[in-house]
C-alpha cells in the first residue's frame, strides 16, 4: 500500500501472498509481557519501599518504585513514564500526551500512587530523574528495573517473565475478568483498536472454560467415589 501511494505502483504485488503458519515450536515459548500475579506486585512494592535488597544510590530505588507505581496505576508505557512531569498532576488528575500517537489522556490519580510519589526527593521537572535531576531515559529506567527484578528472582520471590509493560496486561486481564466490555478495556489501556482488548477477553474466556472442565472432572470424581 505504501508503494502504491508513494511510488505510483499500479498494484500491490504482495496482496496474494499467504502468511506462513506459526511454527509449532514457538507455542511452548513463555508469553511476552505476561500479567503479574498479585503476590509479585506486592513483593515488588514491599521490597522497594522498605529498601530491602537495595543497590546503588537511593535515587535509583525511588526511580524503580515510582516507575512501577506509575505503570501499575496509570498503565503508561516506559517512554511516557520518564516524561511525566510534576506539573502534569493537577487537583488529583494526571494530564499527559501518549508518546505513541500524541493522544491526550486524563486519569484520576489513585491515592496510593499519590503517597508513593511523595516519597523521596524531588530533583527535577520530571518525576523520574537521574541523580543530577536530569530526566532519566526509558532505557535507564528499564535497566534499574531489571537489576531489582534479578535480585527478586535469585531469592525465588517472583517467577521469570516480569516486565514493566506486563503491568498493562495485568490491568487489562483483570478488567476482562471483571466482565468489562472490550470498548472499556481499550479505553483504559489506550489501545486505538479493539484487537488487543479482544485478546484479553479471549484469554479470560479460555481460562474460564479450562476451569469449568476442571470443576466438571472434580464433580465426576466425587460422584464416582460416593458410588
Amino acid at each position: 500500500k505504501w508503494g502504491m501511494s508513494e511510488l505510483d505502483l499500479t498494484a500491490n504485488p504482495a496482496a496474494s501472498v499467504i502468511p506462513p503458519r506459526r511454527p509449532a515450536s514457538l507455542n511452548d515459548r513463555p508469553a511476552v509481557n505476561r500479567p503479574w500475579e498479585p503476590d509479585e506486585i506486592k513483593v515488588f512494592f514491599d521490597t522497594l519501599e522498605n529498601k530491602a535488597m537495595t543497590y546503588g544510590h537511593p535515587v535509583t530505588m525511588y526511580n524503580v518504585l515510582k516507575g512501577v507505581a506509575i505503570a501499575y496505576y496509570t498503565l503508561m508505557r516506559e517512554a511516557d513514564i520518564v516524561k511525566l512531569r510534576w506539573s502534569d498532576r493537577k487537583d488529583g488528575i494526571i494530564q499527559w500526551h501518549r508518546s505513541k500517537d500524541e493522544a491526550p489522556h486524563d486519569l484520576w490519580e489513585h491515592e496510593e500512587l499519590t503517597r508513593i510519589l511523595e516519597l523521596g526527593p524531588k530533583l527535577g521537572l520530571t518525576i523520574i530523574t537521574r541523580r543530577d535531576g536530569q530526566p532519566l531515559t526509558a532505557e535507564g529506567l528499564s535497566s534499574n528495573f531489571d537489576r531489582h527484578k534479578e535480585r527478586l528472582l535469585e531469592k525465588g520471590l517472583i517467577q521469570p517473565g516480569l516486565t514493566m509493560h506486563g503491568l498493562r496486561h495485568t490491568a487489562a486481564t483483570f478488567l476482562a475478568t471483571l466482565g468489562y466490555e472490550e470498548e472499556n478495556v481499550a479505553a483504559v489501556t489506550g489501545h486505538a483498536t479493539m484487537e488487543m482488548a479482544r485478546h484479553y477477553t479471549r484469554q479470560h474466556r479460555r481460562r474460564e472454560r479450562a476451569k469449568a472442565l476442571l470443576d466438571l472432572h472434580k464433580i465426576m470424581s466425587d460422584e464416582e467415589n460416593q458410588s
